[in-house]
């Protein structure tokens, strides 16, 4: 696979993963490269969020809901459809029934 394609793939991995999340009442905040601070804090902008990934090799995003946080570890430029490499278990059903479609159909594609 071309890097324009792998690229792609992630794009909509992780655009549908915020997108989820700010539907199902998340607010989304992605972290800094020293993770002492945020380059977006508690946004509910898709837009917003999306435009603040991607600028480096991997990002950490924290989402909140209720006063619990939870994170999502992104990586980029492997298979493209293993974008997030890690992720605190409660987005467990968030991501199962929401994004793991996705990858599922997106997969194949990736090799």
């Amino acid at each position: 696979m071309n890097v324009e394609a792998r690229k792609k793939i992630e794009r909509q991995i992780v655009r549908c993963l915020v997108q989820s999340a700010i539907i199902k009442g998340y607010k989304v905040s992605v972290m800094n490269d020293s993770q002492e601070g945020y380059f977006v804090k508690d946004s509910r902008v898709v837009a917003e969020v999306m435009g603040q990934l991607f600028q480096m090799d991997e990002d950490r995003v924290c989402f909140t809901k209720d006063g619990k946080h939870a994170w999502v570890w992104l990586v980029y430029g492997n298979d493209g459809y293993d974008v997030i490499c890690d992720y605190h278990l409660s987005l467990e059903p968030l991501i199962d029934s929401d994004v793991q479609p996705l990858i599922d159909k997106l997969e194949p594609l990736c090799v």
